[in-house]
C-alpha cells in the first residue's frame, strides 16, 4: 500500500469515527429530549396514553443511541486497524512478522 493510500485510509477512518461520534452525541440529546418530553407531557394530558406513546419514542431513541455507540466503537477499531496497518507496512520486517 502506498503512503498516500495509507494516509487516505487513516483519514477516512478518522472521519468516519468523528461522524459516528457526532451521531452518538445527537442520539444522546434525543434520548434526553424524549425523557424531558415524557416528564412534561405526563403533567398536562392523559397520563396513560401519553406515557405509552412517549415510552415508545424514548425506547426508539435509546435504540438509536445504542446503534450510534456501536458505530463509534466500530469506527475506533477501524482507525486503530488503519494505524496498525500503516505501522506494520512501514516496518522493514513487513506486515507478516
Amino acid at each position: 500500500m502506498l503512503v498516500s493510500e495509507q494516509c487516505t485510509s487513516v483519514e477516512a477512518a478518522e472521519q468516519a469515527l468523528h461522524a459516528a461520534q457526532e451521531t452518538l452525541r445527537q442520539a444522546g440529546l434525543a434520548v434526553a429530549q424524549r425523557h424531558e418530553d415524557l416528564c412534561q407531557r405526563l403533567q398536562t394530558g392523559d397520563p396513560l396514553e401519553l406515557y405509552k406513546v412517549l415510552r415508545d419514542k424514548l425506547a426508539q431513541a435509546e435504540v438509536a443511541e445504542e446503534r450510534a455507540a456501536t458505530a463509534v466503537r466500530n469506527a475506533r477499531h477501524n482507525v486503530l486497524r488503519e494505524y496498525l496497518w500503516r505501522a506494520l507496512s512501514e516496518n522493514p520486517m513487513g506486515p507478516e512478522w
